[in-house]
């Protein structure tokens, strides 16, 4: 599964963002999944400033292709939490990020799934790699966008 989701809050206090989610079966590839998730709100949670940031997302579904019966449908809404932690490597030598998809509104069946990079042992981006990548970043003055400005 590879995918991309940007939010932000824009300084007027807007929550934007979006992004897209391809799974792409080993044994199945006539079958491609592909959905879109919108953002409607956006929390940031600091647990140690500049270290440990969550970003918890509300999103819903709001396009998708190749659906199969028993999938979660257009309007479907849900929660992604991702969290940047810059205080330890993981076994795949990245930062000890984390990304938990889920839980879903009924009548979706899809179950809450945590990826992390201590899954496995292989170096991120090599082939058979299990990775993600988080970056959460606040606005400092005359500093630009860093994890270091997310204080509260």
């Amino acid at each position: 599964m590879t995918g991309t989701i940007t939010a932000q809050i824009t300084p007027a206090g807007d929550h934007q963002g979006g992004g897209n989610v391809v799974d792409t079966p080993r044994l199945a590839r006539c079958r491609v999944p592909v959905i879109h998730v919108q953002v409607d709100h956006v929390r940031l949670r600091v647990v140690t400033p500049g270290k440990v940031l969550k970003a918890i997302l509300r999103v819903h579904i709001s396009s998708e292709g190749v659906h199969r019966p028993g999938q979660c449908k257009v309007g479907t809404k849900g929660t992604i939490t991702a969290t940047y932690d810059s205080t330890s490597t993981a076994k795949n030598s990245l930062r000890n990020d984390r990304l938990q998809i889920g839980p879903w509104s009924l009548p979706c069946a899809a179950h809450t799934h945590t990826i992390n990079n201590n899954i496995s042992s292989i170096t991120a981006d090599a082939v058979g790699s299990t990775w993600v990548r988080v970056n959460i970043a606040c606005l400092g003055t005359g500093t630009g966008y860093s994890p270091r400005n997310c204080e509260t």
